[in-house]
């Protein structure tokens, strides 16, 4: 969860967006773990990229944030 917090600052009321692909359950269970762990503005995109994908035609990069060890 260091990770998490030094993305944020350490600000829990920080608004998060949690995404990957279509039936992934990954980014569910990070943005669930984030609001166990008191961020309050937390919303997950259950269609991921591949729903953005479908309904926008089309998606900007993005650069993960290396997460070694917590």
């Amino acid at each position: 969860f260091a990770a998490l917090d030094r993305l944020t600052g350490n600000d829990r009321a920080a608004p998060l967006v949690f995404f990957c692909k279509a039936d992934c359950w990954m980014s569910w269970n990070a943005g669930r773990r984030a609001i166990l762990r008191g961020h309050s503005r937390v919303g997950w995109f259950p269609g991921g990229t591949d729903d953005w994908l479908a309904f926008h035609g089309t998606l900007e990069p993005v650069h993960p944030f290396a997460v070694i060890s917590d």
